[in-house]
């Protein structure tokens, strides 16, 4: 078994247990089973602008208009659930910061509602 973590390689990508959570960089990557990221049933992606684009289990993109039945439901579930640009004050680094919030609620209903086939728990 080969070691997982390797902190003297060039690869920024694979030094600890934090890895996991961080989205996988190009190229080889030793965590690719542990990753969340990998692992999400949606990947909901916000830019600095507050935007959310949402990415089914096999990364296609997920639309209102766009995609099939499931990436439709996807994205109008996660969607209505997902609160954009809320703000609050961080009062350690005294600067506002810009969040979303998701209400797993809403989530919940869908999933309850079978609306979400397949659905695994994992949002990223």
């Amino acid at each position: 078994m080969g070691q997982t973590f390797n902190i003297t390689d060039t690869n920024g990508n694979n030094d600890g247990y934090r890895e996991i959570i961080e989205v996988p960089a190009s190229g080889t990557d030793a965590l690719s089973s542990q990753r969340y990221y990998n692992q999400a049933y949606v990947r909901i992606i916000v830019d600095a602008s507050g935007n959310a684009t949402y990415y089914d289990t096999s990364g296609y993109p997920c639309s209102a208009s766009a995609g099939n039945s499931l990436q439709k439901q996807i994205f109008n579930t996660f969607n209505s659930a997902l609160a954009k640009n809320e703000t609050f004050t961080d009062n350690r680094e005294g600067s506002t910061v810009t969040m979303c919030t998701l209400d797993v609620s809403k989530v919940m209903t869908d999933v309850n509602a079978g609306k979400l086939t397949n659905f695994n728990g994992v949002v990223y």
